[in-house]
């Protein structure tokens, strides 16, 4: 069987945390610090296929360290043009300052150095990996009904589905069923977020009308996320 290295998604985040020193503000746009994220997120999934637990801390502190930026670009990706979102704006500026300020630290440097010394995963660790994840996200998704009040359910099934499309991406593809699925979970997170940022400013003038807005769609999304799963359902089980 072939061996499955790292390269693709370490590349990807040696790219991002090289902007360290020299790279403009511009740099760590929204779509920059997305792209971090996920490049961690990917090589935790790589790691957990070789059965590795080294490294994992790492990955998810430097993810968790991008997580405020990211939550604001969410807000600020919709509603910027809002007069309540100039602070919003303030705290995301100096937050990638503070991410940029993360990438110089040696623990960064050092992550990225350890990752691409070890060996490739062998496709058939991952392959037994996948059939446990199989099970893990046929099992998060088989009470999804009424999900509008009970989005914690949703949000487990979304890392389900989220782990199960990196594990088929790192062994060949993923179902088209899966990545739409994923999408659109990703989207309802992201107007839960908003959700949340926005809760915490419900007493400014235009706050609580967005509110109800972003309150409306999720439930909408809630239904066109069952009827996804029902799709996705299909394709996992034959995994």
């Amino acid at each position: 069987m072939r061996e499955i290295p790292p390269t693709a998604w370490l590349d990807r985040l040696e790219e991002r945390t090289s902007l360290a020193e020299s790279a403009p503000d511009a740099a760590l746009d929204a779509h920059a610090v997305h792209e971090l994220r996920v490049a961690c997120g990917r090589l935790i999934v790589w790691l957990d296929l070789g059965g590795w637990r080294i490294l994992r801390d790492d990955l998810r502190w430097l993810r968790r360290s991008a997580a405020t930026v990211r939550d604001l670009d969410v807000v600020l990706h919709r509603f910027a043009a809002r007069p309540w979102a100039g602070e919003l704006a303030a705290q995301r500026a100096l937050g990638a300052s503070d991410l940029r300020r993360t990438f110089s630290l040696p623990r960064v440097q050092g992550l990225v150095q350890a990752i691409a010394t070890m060996p490739s995963v062998s496709e058939e660790a991952a392959l037994d990996h996948l059939a446990s994840l199989r099970k893990r996200t046929l099992r998060a998704g088989k009470h999804l009904g009424h999900v509008e009040k009970d989005l914690g359910r949703v949000h487990r099934l979304r890392r389900s589905v989220r782990r199960l499309r990196y594990v088929l991406e790192w062994i060949s593809d993923a179902p088209e069923e899966l990545s739409e699925l994923q999408t659109e979970l990703g989207d309802l997170n992201d107007r839960a977020i908003a959700l949340r940022i926005l809760g915490d400013r419900e007493s400014e003038d235009g706050v609580a009308a967005d509110r109800g807005v972003l309150e409306k769609e999720l439930a909408a999304q809630c239904g066109r996320i069952e009827d996804l799963w029902d799709d996705a359902r299909r394709i996992v089980e034959g995994l």
